[in-house]
C-alpha cells in the first residue's frame, strides 16, 4: 500500500508490529506503462511528521530515495525495535538552532518484538 502521511502537531501515528518501509515514490513510466503518470507528478517522497510517532513494535526503514522529517514541533523521544536508514535514505531530527537543550532522544529495544 502506498500511502502519503502527514502526522500534524498534537496527532499521533502508532506503527504496525511490523517493517514498515518509506520509500521513494514508485515510477510507472520508467518501466514504460504507457498510461502511466510521471513520478514528478505524483506524491513526493517525503514524509514529515510535527506530532508523535509511536514504533515501539515497528521496525523503522528508510529506504534509498525516501525522507522521514521529525520537524520541530515533534515528540522528542522515539522508539523502536529497530532502525534501517539505507545508504541514499535520510531520517532527519529537526531541532532548534543553537540550543543545546533541544535533544533528541532515539531508543532501539529489540525486547520490546514479540517472537511468537
Amino acid at each position: 500500500m502506498t500511502v502519503a502521511i502527514y502526522v500534524y502537531e498534537n496527532a499521533t501515528l502508532v506503527l504496525p508490529p511490523a517493517v514498515v518501509d518509506f520509500r521513494q515514490r514508485f515510477d510507472q513510466a520508467a518501466l514504460d506503462v504507457p498510461q502511466a503518470c510521471p513520478a514528478t507528478d505524483l506524491v513526493s517522497s517525503q514524509v514529515k511528521i510535527w506530532g508523535r510517532l509511536i514504533g515501539d513494535k515497528a521496525h523503522l526503514l528508510v529506504s534509498k530515495g525516501a525522507t522521514l522529517i521529525m520537524e520541530l514541533p515533534a515528540i522528542r523521544q522515539l522508539r523502536f525495535a529497530g532502525i534501517t536508514v539505507q545508504d541514499g535514505g535520510v531520517f532527519d531530527l529537526q531541532s532548534y538552532y543553537g540550543d543545546p537543550t533541544d535533544q533528541w532522544s532515539i531508543e532501539v529495544c529489540v525486547e520490546l518484538v514479540d517472537h511468537s
